[in-house]
């Protein structure tokens, strides 16, 4: 997409994206022959760049949507129209890049061209060449001089840009290696430290582990020592039971013998009262009865008495009973009240610790966490001083074809001046040729040698321009073969070692400096010799 292109990394609305596309309405003309050309070549027309409204866009979707029977939203919408902004503007681009691709071939070829005419790319520097006649022709050595001048000036520059490029891939490598380097000391530190941290945690682990285990066996000889005296106390219990059972099984076996003998007295008066009766008289047997009425309600009262007082004494023990249950409750409940507190302190307390180890597991995430974004932070920096770098390489060698255009056009400008002078000056001597051959009709012999020895010189110019037509070409080809092989050299250049490098830029640098750019990169095998070659083989 075009987002790989500097210029569109920072492009976040539609308003951004209209702007663009703007630029390229005004800057593109549809009706030119290099547009016309491009657009044949992508099989496009101009109303395929034309632009749509959000409003007939809207109508598209929603005539797709209905066919397709799915909802538009508003935010779809928006998405649906900057997706097809970014396409146009993409087609934008690639049109834009063939038309410069178009417009380089037209330059290649009207250079071709001006090349074999054999004005083209002379230097001619008319401030230090020395002043000739306006008439003096131009000879096969003075043009053969400029052709290998112009081809040394090509195999320079090709060899400048070679150059570069093999030291752009040398501190590439060397900037690559720094990094490894960097990366693999902070991968050790790393891994140290968090061998340091693994190791404490295990520590602390131990520790903890050490510190459970004594406090469940301490609390295991307590839990042992309070179920212990619990069966004690239990047994203590069981004993005062039974003996509170016999006291109360002896109390109610007195109290029955004790109710039998007073049944027995009672019965035994009854009778002697009876043998009284019959035995005494009539007059006291009123006072007998009220007597022996008064006797009975007394034995009677002793008898509810008597009941009374069990009922009282069976009401004390059901008390007694209640009251050493409820202590027992009490303290069976006190018992597991103690041990139940015991035990959840210990799960708070292993809560506690596990809560602890989680907070110095994620510090240690956050601390990782920090450490990757801070890395990933310094690559990014990296990464664009790297393209800041490369935009800077670029903005010189386009600086660098802008002068040679320059340089150019100031030549192809100064050779048409000095073509027109030329044209001048046989103007002026046609004109006067014309006016001696009117004036000297008798020299017609002389007017024959003269038209003899032009032939000849035509002739021979004729020559002189097939020679450096064909010097020009051979030349030409040498130099792009030469230039090709380079190029095809540059493009392997990421599969070629460093000596290999260095090899290579034996030829386009002097022994001081290839010994100071090996110390420079760290190269220590030495490149093999090669064969002496001269800079300039035209």
């Amino acid at each position: 997409m075009f987002f790989t292109q500097t210029k569109f990394h920072k492009l976040s609305s539609q308003k951004e994206l209209l702007a663009k596309i703007q630029e390229f309405e005004i800057n593109t003309n549809f009706d030119s022959p290099r547009t016309q050309k491009a657009l044949l070549k992508m099989n496009k027309t101009k109303y395929d760049f034309r632009r749509k409204n959000k409003f007939e866009k809207h109508n598209e979707l929603e005539y797709r949507n209905k066919r397709n029977n799915k909802s538009l939203d508003q935010q779809s919408l928006d998405f649906e129209y900057e997706t097809y902004l970014e396409l146009l503007l993409n087609d934008y681009m690639e049109l834009k890049e063939q038309r410069k691709q178009i417009k380089e071939w037209f330059q290649k070829k009207q250079q071709e061209e001006d090349e074999l005419r054999g004005y083209e790319h002379i230097p001619f520097n008319s401030v230090h060449s020395t002043s000739r006649f306006p008439c003096q022709t131009i000879t096969i050595d003075d043009k053969i001089g400029k052709i290998n001048q112009e081809r040394q000036r090509q195999l320079s520059l090709n060899n400048a840009e070679v150059k570069e490029a093999l030291l752009f891939e040398l501190d590439r490598r060397q900037w690559e290696q720094e990094s490894l380097e960097r990366r693999q000391k902070n991968a050790q530190v790393r891994s140290a430290k968090i061998m340091e941290i693994k190791m404490k945690a295990q520590e602390q682990n131990k520790k903890a582990q050490k510190k459970c285990e004594t406090q469940k066996k301490i609390k295991e000889v307590q839990i042992e020592e309070d179920l212990v005296k619990a069966k004690e106390f239990q047994e203590k219990l069981n004993q005062k039971d039974n003996e509170i059972a016999t006291k109360k099984s002896t109390i109610i076996m007195e109290k029955i013998e004790k109710n039998k003998k007073l049944e027995e007295k009672i019965l035994f008066r009854k009778s002697l009262l009876k043998h009284e009766q019959s035995e005494t008289q009539l007059q006291n047997i009123r006072k007998d009865t009220q007597t022996e009425e008064n006797r009975v309600k007394s034995v009677e009262r002793q008898a509810k008495d008597r009941q009374d007082k069990q009922w009282r004494y069976e009401q004390q023990l059901m008390r007694i009973h209640e009251k050493s249950a409820l202590s027992k409750a009490i303290w069976e409940s006190e018992l597991c009240n103690n041990f139940g507190q015991k035990m959840i302190s210990i799960e708070e307390q292993k809560k506690k610790n596990e809560d602890l180890i989680k907070k110095e597991a994620n510090k240690m995430s956050k601390e990782r966490k920090d450490k990757l974004k801070k890395h990933q932070q310094n690559l990014e920096q990296v990464q664009e001083e790297e393209k800041q770098w490369q935009m800077k390489l670029q903005e010189k060698l386009q600086n660098k074809d802008e002068i040679s255009k320059k340089l150019r056009m100031s030549k192809l400008e100064e050779i048409k001046q000095l073509r027109e002078q030329n044209v001048q000056n046989q103007r002026e001597q046609l004109q006067k040729l014309e006016l001696r051959r009117r004036k000297q009709f008798s020299q017609q012999d002389l007017l024959l040698e003269r038209s003899l020895n032009a032939q000849k010189k035509m002739e021979q110019q004729k020559n002189e321009q097939e020679k450096v037509l064909f010097y020009l070409l051979t030349s030409k080809q040498k130099i792009d073969s030469e230039i090709s092989n380079r190029q095809q050299k540059l493009k392997l250049i990421h599969q070629q070692s460093s000596v290999q490098l260095l090899e290579q830029l034996k030829d386009l640098v002097p022994e001081s400096e290839l010994i100071e750019l090996q110390k420079q990169y760290k190269i220590t095998k030495k490149p093999q010799t090669a064969n002496p070659q001269t800079m300039n083989k035209l």
